[in-house]
């Protein structure tokens, strides 16, 4: 690829590759026999689970759009958990997600090998 329009297109189809049609013949039920599938639900945030998230983080991430680095969080762990666990669980009781949660910053570096 040499001109940027190659390499977006490139990209784009490395990471979203058009999906194939179902086949017809692979995916049929009959009334007597109908798929089931058990109700999902969200997780529930307990203050020790998001505690256990916390020190699993890498803190020289770069920081997300509120620009709160990783090293903080980890750092207050202990003031955050229990308020945090509170918020994530209110949103998906909710399900009323906030904008900032809707844009996701990616980027894709390349690494020899």
């Amino acid at each position: 690829m040499t001109t940027n329009n190659q390499k977006a297109e490139q990209l784009a189809n490395t990471f979203f590759p058009l999906e194939r049609p179902l086949r017809q013949h692979k995916h049929q039920f009959t009334k007597t026999n109908p798929p089931t599938a058990r109700q999902s639900k969200f997780p529930s945030f307990t203050p020790e689970r998001v505690a256990n998230t916390l020190t699993k983080v890498n803190p020289h991430k770069v920081p997300g759009p509120l620009g709160i680095s990783n090293t903080i969080l980890k750092h207050c762990a202990q003031l955050l958990t229990s308020h945090l666990a509170v918020i994530y669980t209110t949103i998906c009781k909710l399900k009323h997600y906030l904008s900032k949660f809707h844009k996701i910053h990616q980027v894709v570096l390349p690494k020899p090998g």
